[in-house]
């Protein structure tokens, strides 16, 4: 058996777009262990799971979220 650490997260970004309005985005990464092991994982969450395009609809969905929440007016 293997056992590896991966290291993930999402950096969150607002900026301004004038007076009323900000654009927010995120960066989803990953760091994956150093040497063959840690190569090979990667390969395999990029070319066989398709990680990259699944983190990056997952961002979508979150931002979307947000999105609703934030234009949503208070009641």
């Amino acid at each position: 058996m293997f056992e590896f650490t991966v290291g993930e997260g999402v950096t969150w970004r607002i900026e301004p777009m004038g007076d009323h309005a900000s654009r927010i985005s995120a960066r989803v990464w990953a760091t994956f262990p150093a040497g063959l092991l840690g190569w090979a994982v990667e390969w395999i969450f990029v070319h066989l799971l398709n990680g990259i395009e699944r983190d990056r609809e997952h961002a979508r969905v979150e931002l979307r979220h947000l999105k609703r929440i934030i234009e949503t007016p208070l009641s």
